[in-house]
């Protein structure tokens, strides 16, 4: 968890112009946070964009495609 993490990952998806539905985070006791955010994308190939960008912000450890 690290100041600003949260608006680096909204601006990611800014950026790329996607339809976001949800954004939210959540810390935990550790000193860590986790990042739940719902975007629609096109096909694969956005996903992965997506992804890669989001993995490439300082402090992002990891990051998963979820099921909705």
């Amino acid at each position: 968890d690290r100041d600003g993490i949260l608006l680096d990952a909204a601006m990611v998806i800014s950026s790329l112009k996607l339809k976001c539905s949800e954004l939210g985070a959540r810390a935990d006791h550790k000193g860590s946070c986790n990042i739940s955010i719902t975007v629609e994308v096109r096909n694969v190939a956005e996903l992965n964009n997506v992804k890669n960008r989001l993995a490439a912000i300082k402090g992002v450890r990891r990051v998963r495609r979820g099921h909705h």
